[in-house]
């Protein structure tokens, strides 16, 4: 329920918030959904409802697919976007290799920046 987990919610926006604008390069980003497919391979508008980790490795990516599923690759456009709230979270990963890059909670983005790999 909300109510326990709201201050962590709000520190964790905070920081992706503070982070995100630190960050540089520009570089797509993938995330992996098991079990997951849709008819169409690219959408217009995207949005993060809930937090969303990403992974600079597509490889990566693919593992958390675990076979069946699809492959949302983000653009480096979109990254990059100021109203796009995303940092590198590898430097305290406990698994720095998977490149992790973590996204915000937010309102809807208009964007052309998602593509989609079925």
């Amino acid at each position: 329920d909300y109510e326990t987990w709201k201050w962590f919610d709000s520190c964790l926006f905070w920081a992706i918030d503070r982070l995100s604008a630190r960050e540089e390069g520009d570089y797509k980003v993938y995330t992996g959904l098991k079990n997951v497919q849709l008819d169409q391979k690219s959408v217009r508008r995207g949005d993060f409802p809930t937090y969303t980790s990403t992974s600079r490795c597509k490889d990566v990516a693919m593992g958390f697919m675990q076979g069946k599923g699809m492959i949302i690759e983000i653009s480096a456009d979109f990254v990059k976007h100021h109203w796009v709230k995303c940092c590198d979270v590898s430097w305290l990963s406990k698994f720095p290799d998977e490149a992790e890059v973590l996204f915000s909670r937010s309102e809807p983005y208009a964007s052309n920046g998602f593509a989609l790999q079925v």
